[in-house]
């Protein structure tokens, strides 16, 4: 809590009026300027709805008159930029002498901090350098208590957000498919993959569904829990913590945002954006760190932890225009709607369509998560459940999913990222759900 004594209008600060000593604000990491003040919100603050960023726009120092979010979710699910003490916000806005269009935004750093084991619990070994998590799931998609039941912040929602799963520094690559057998090993030519099993057998043998494996190289047992394995947030030293931790990534984590304040409330986080990660790295980051422009906004600045393993840059990047305001919900997924003529003369019963983007995989593979099997939409809308894998079909295959019928024509939503080009086949199908006829390979710019 912070005071304003009132010293010009009563030197020795009595207050025997009652006025000239002022309960402010408690910005959390606050940021003055001549023309707004900002910092984090205090939870127990009921006008703030729990969004997260308090701002006061306007001169003087007061309290807010508006809102935004921290941590943005994303079709209902969220990241660990959501906790604070997990990705700390320290805002600044220092663009002065920018044009008026270009002083409604502030920048933040939000590196990774913690998690510890409120995210995810423990990780068993399994032999060599592998380990598992255990989870909570009905349909090996949506996994919670990874670890354990002291996992209870923590969430892996694979078709909707990237799954982070880390070993120390080390961001982990994602070897999951399909596939059934010991797919990922316990020795060196599995390093730091990991491998989430749908369903049974998948992954290694004997897995169960929602068990969850990562091979971490010299992975350090958790001394402040018992010599377990798995997520830890207290270390003797930063980088020393070869540690292993699974969780929705989540809007703003290890990277630089900037957030717009034109609104009163912007719960969805629309106005916010992420500008580059940084090169922040896990376990190796300043938590404390904040990012500044130069006064006239056309320059970013921001430190470089850790280069070569010890070497500290300030580093700079161009500043892009901040861009106006539409009216699409970038919050969820962007339904791309194709309207399907099938070809004449071929008995076409129903339709599917195939589609992926090209930083998962090659674009024909069709891979629109990090899991390594195409993603098939079989629907003319976009649900809960966005995509179907063929292997959660009863048979396994692509012919076991019902497509959207599509005699004479038919509408098919493709359940898109924003700014993103997604690559897509369509194919025609007979009532016994055997392919007939298919377009080539397409590609399109999402808004």
């Amino acid at each position: 809590m912070g005071m304003d004594l009132g010293f010009c209008r009563r030197p020795a600060a009595l207050n025997a009026s009652g006025t000239t000593v002022k309960v402010e604000y408690p910005y959390d990491h606050q940021v003055v300027s001549a023309n707004a003040v900002l910092g984090g919100g205090p939870w127990y603050d009921s006008n703030s709805h729990g969004l997260g960023y308090s701002i006061l726009d306007g001169s003087g120092y007061g309290y807010p008159n508006k809102y935004s979010q921290l941590g943005p979710a994303f079709a209902g699910t969220l990241g660990l930029a959501s906790y604070n003490e997990a990705a700390q916000e320290h805002p600044s806005l220092s663009q002065f002498n920018a044009p008026a269009a270009e002083q409604k935004w502030f920048l933040d750093g939000r590196p990774l901090s913690g998690p510890g084991p409120s995210i995810a619990d423990q990780a068993t070994p399994v032999g060599g350098q592998l380990y598992k998590f255990s989870s909570t799931t009905g349909d090996g998609d949506n996994l919670r208590y990874v670890g354990g039941a002291s996992a209870l912040l923590g969430a892996v929602n694979r078709k909707i957000q990237p799954t982070m799963l880390f070993c120390g520094t080390q961001p982990m690559i994602d070897a999951s498919s399909a596939t059934q057998g010991n797919t990922i090993g316990t020795g060196g030519s599995s390093s730091y993959q990991y491998c989430v099993a749908r369903k049974a057998n998948e992954c290694r043998s004997g897995s169960s569904m929602g068990d969850v494996y990562a091979n971490c190289p010299f992975a350090n047992p958790r001394h402040n829990n018992g010599g377990t394995y798995g997520c830890n947030n207290i270390f003797a030293e930063s980088g020393l913590g070869n540690d292993l931790c699974i969780n929705n990534t989540g809007a703003y984590l290890n990277g630089i945002s900037q957030i717009g304040f034109q609104n009163t409330y912007d719960a969805a986080g629309a106005a916010g954006r992420l500008l580059t990660h940084g090169m922040i790295r896990y376990r190796l980051n300043n938590v404390n760190q904040n990012v500044r422009t130069t006064p006239d906004g056309a320059w970013l600045l921001f430190e470089g932890e850790y280069f070569n393993g010890s070497e500290y840059q300030i580093l700079s990047g161009k500043m892009l225009p901040y861009p106006p305001a539409d009216s699409l919900n970038r919050a969820s997924f962007l339904p791309m709607n194709l309207q399907l003529k099938p070809p004449d003369g071929l008995g076409v019963d129903n339709a599917v369509v195939q589609f992926g983007y090209a930083e998962n995989g090659g674009a024909s593979q069709s891979y629109c998560t990090s899991r390594r099997e195409a993603c098939l939409v079989v629907s003319s809308t976009v649900g809960s459940v966005p995509f179907k894998f063929a292997s959660e079909s009863p048979d396994g295959t692509a012919g076991g999913l019902a497509g959207v019928p599509c005699s004479s024509g038919c509408s098919v939503a493709i359940p898109a990222l924003s700014q993103r080009v997604v690559y897509y086949q369509v194919q025609y199908r007979d009532s016994g759900n055997r392919v007939i006829a298919q377009t080539r390979l397409q590609a399109l710019a999402t808004p």
